[in-house]
């Protein structure tokens, strides 16, 4: 047995490994389809058809706006059978991704983008069914093995594409032959989901769709810690989605940005992002699920304050930012999953997930408006395009501060619900 079977072996629990390595196979496909995709749309729409600050954020918002369809498709869901729905959600949603390079115009693009994330609303049932086949003991860890293979899978795509991705093959540009192949990555993931293999638990019967949705609301009034965690979630929704509106306005407005510099920068924030995804899982595994979410909150400030030194084109701080918001994403997409499932355990987990993917939507949607009233309002102030983009960074520094403070309440309750569980 040589040295990566024995840490395979002595990583994962012979009971939960069928599971993993579906989770592998499912993460390295998401990196693929993802890869062909997801870091160039961005540079497309603005250099390519010069798209303004609403259609790309609107682009970024559609990845939570599906939460208004999350919910529903969440209480139609047999619970024990999440998976098999999230199966032909991939299999129809990828249509909408193969449709985009046949499009003409730029915002045409983004609705076709934005069409997309709205059809992939199985991102309730995915967490739900990770909630069901790992454990709390060793989920945080899990979430961030299968979150670095994705990383690999994004980073070989982008190493290979990058280069080519403004060149015509045959009279049309490599782009469209890349999303066209992640729509295929997409379907082929879909029909893995779908080999999960849920354990036996004592799910209750299911609800009809309507008494899913009334029981998934009522927790916000019978569970008082959802409140403080609702309000301080649509800051954070607000800090990340501005966050990642003006980062590809930066790079091409202020940094000037071509494929092969975004393809170099696409590497390294992979390469860091896939790195941080274990070390983070690892770190954080003992950690109140909680607890590791402030840490999140905290980590989206570093690349709003990096930006408010950087003047122009400097490798190593670029590389450092690439590093840090590597950190900040990792973090907030493992701890995120991590929390909700804490938060709804085995007997509500699926109402949890409907719950929260709806209020994501809400609160992107008052997201996306707030945004594009930041970065247009900012741009105003003065006549320096520089100096009001680092005016925006800097109002977002203050949204993420407000965030932190009114997360630190969840924390307090969550530990006293904890307590309280343990002396039943």
């Amino acid at each position: 047995m040589n040295y990566i079977q024995k840490l395979y072996y002595n990583a994962i629990p012979s009971n939960l490994r069928y599971n993993f390595n579906i989770s592998v196979a499912v993460m390295l496909l998401f990196g693929l389809f993802q890869g062909c995709y997801l870091n160039f749309y961005g540079l497309i729409v603005r250099q390519d058809y010069h798209v303004g600050p609403f259609w790309i954020s609107l682009v970024i918002a559609s990845f939570n706006f599906v939460g208004f369809l999350g919910l529903v498709v969440s209480s139609f869901a047999k619970k024990g059978k999440e998976h098999i729905y999230a199966k032909y959600i991939h299999i129809f949603s990828s249509i909408f991704l193969i449709l985009c390079p046949f499009m003409k115009t730029g915002p045409w693009i983004c609705i076709m983008l934005f069409v997309f994330h709205l059809a992939t609303c199985y991102f309730p049932l995915e967490n739900t069914v990770y909630g069901y086949v790992f454990p709390i003991e060793v989920r945080c860890k899990f979430l961030g093995y299968m979150k670095s293979c994705y990383g690999i899978a994004v980073m070989l795509v982008v190493l290979v594409a990058g280069s080519f991705i403004q060149v015509d093959v045959f009279g049309i540009p490599f782009w469209k032959y890349l999303f066209v192949l992640g729509g295929i990555f997409h379907i082929i993931r879909g029909f893995l989901f779908g080999l999960y293999k849920i354990p036996t638990l004592n799910f209750e019967s299911s609800d009809n769709p309507i008494g899913f949705i009334k029981k998934s609301f009522r927790l916000v009034k019978e569970e008082k810690i959802n409140i403080p965690f609702i309000v301080s979630g649509l800051f954070y929704a607000v800090a990340v989605q501005g966050v990642s509106t003006l980062y590809p306005i930066f790079q091409v407005d202020i940094l000037h940005f071509n494929g092969k510099i975004l393809s170099v920068m696409t590497v390294i924030s992979s390469i860091c992002i896939t790195v941080a995804y274990s070390f983070l899982g690892n770190l954080f595994n003992g950690t109140h699920p909680i607890k590791a979410w402030l840490w999140a909150i905290a980590f989206v400030v570093f690349t709003p304050f990096i930006f408010l030194f950087v003047n122009g084109f400097v490798w190593w701080i670029l590389i450092l930012e690439a590093f840090l918001h590597s950190f900040a994403n990792a973090a907030g997409e493992i701890f995120w999953i991590n929390s909700l499932i804490y938060l709804g355990g085995k007997e509500k987990i699926a109402e949890y997930q409907g719950l929260y993917t709806f209020i994501v939507g809400v609160r992107s949607f008052i997201a996306m408006f707030a945004v594009a009233f930041i970065i247009n309002y900012c741009d105003k102030i003065t006549q320096n395009h520089l100096i009001n983009l680092k005016i925006a960074y800097s109002v977002l520094i203050g949204v993420i501060i407000i965030c932190f403070v009114t997360c630190l309440p969840v924390l307090k309750m969550a530990k006293r619900r904890d307590r309280e569980s343990k002396s039943v």
